[in-house]
């Protein structure tokens, strides 16, 4: 079993390699990065061949890849790759979302960012943010944004279109959430999530980073429903229905919660989280039987989200 998943992920990273620079690489040069002998590249290659994709190696001009992939053999790569680098419950969403989405490139992107994670390897990658409506200063995420804009005419408005900006950064995780999958990475200092289908272009380096510290990673995960990521820590009471106490207490929705019987038959959860926008709209959500207790900003981000959501029929 090993032995299948070290040749999955080899084979996959090698062809995101040839994808992403074709004519690159002599077979002795993947012999040599995955200490291997250059037999098992040529019957990596032959593999990919037996499926429909046209990987040839010419002499003296690299390993190539004739036209495009395949539409059906890019999922299923993709799925084999997953399963033996990412532990995940829930990802056949998100990769058909994400290979729908950018095709073959979801190859290229996931092998290059796990192969950082592997090597503790900076790499570099073009991020495109979505395209946002500015008033006054730039703020993305609470924070302004140093990114690059343009200006552009929208509805007859004059609109700001942030573009896509390069940046080298420290991948650390890849997951699934909200079927997407994102990248936890370190990036100037601080931790940041980017979604994997927004990335354009991904780069190499052999700039090395220190291992960072598990504990802290999976704090910052365990106030959140990982969507949103920080290090504030907020604590949140909720009142429910019973029925929807015991729909919900199986499921681990946050990693700290803890649930206690109140009056007339229904349940107190509390928990701790790391910001108001991800638990407000998941009680919005939710509907009749969850109400917040405290804290009172958060009480008055789920009255508003809810007041903008009926004002939809109005």
């Amino acid at each position: 079993m090993k032995d299948l998943r070290s040749k999955i992920k080899r084979q996959t990273e090698l062809l995101g390699l040839v994808l992403n620079e074709p004519a690159k690489y002599l077979i002795p040069d993947l012999a040599m990065e995955y200490e291997i002998d250059d037999l098992t590249i040529k019957r990596d290659m032959m593999d990919f061949r037996s499926s429909g994709i046209g990987i040839h190696s010419r002499s003296k001009k690299g390993i190539s890849i004739d036209g495009e992939l395949p539409d059906g053999v890019i999922k299923p790569i993709l799925e084999s790759y997953i399963g033996t680098t990412i532990y995940s419950k829930s990802f056949d969403r998100a990769t058909q979302s994400l290979t729908k989405k950018i095709g073959s490139k979801a190859i290229v992107i996931m092998s290059y960012l796990q192969r950082g994670i592997d090597s503790n390897k900076k790499v570099i990658i073009s991020y495109k943010k979505p395209n946002q409506k500015i008033s006054g200063e730039q703020i993305i995420g609470g924070e302004k944004s140093e990114g690059k804009f343009n200006r552009e005419k929208l509805d007859g408005r004059e609109s700001v279109v942030q573009e896509s900006d390069e940046r080298k950064i420290e991948p650390l995780i890849i997951y699934e959430s909200e079927g997407c999958w994102r990248l936890l990475a370190k990036h100037e200092n601080n931790y940041k999530q980017f979604l994997l289908e927004r990335i354009q272009n991904i780069k190499q380096t052999n700039e090395s980073f220190p291992k960072h510290n598990q504990s802290e990673i999976r704090e910052l995960f365990s106030g959140s429903f990982k969507s949103y990521l920080g290090k504030d820590k907020i604590e949140v009471k909720i009142l429910m229905d019973t029925e929807w106490a015991e729909r919900l207490r199986p499921k681990l929705l946050l990693e700290n919660v803890s649930y206690s019987p109140a009056e007339d038959g229904k349940v107190l959860l509390e928990t701790t989280v790391n910001s108001f926008n991800e638990i407000a709209a998941w009680i919005v959500s939710r509907g009749k039987g969850v109400k917040v207790l405290s804290p009172t900003p958060l009480k008055e981000m789920v009255l508003k989200l809810a007041k903008e959501a009926l004002e939809n029929y109005e």
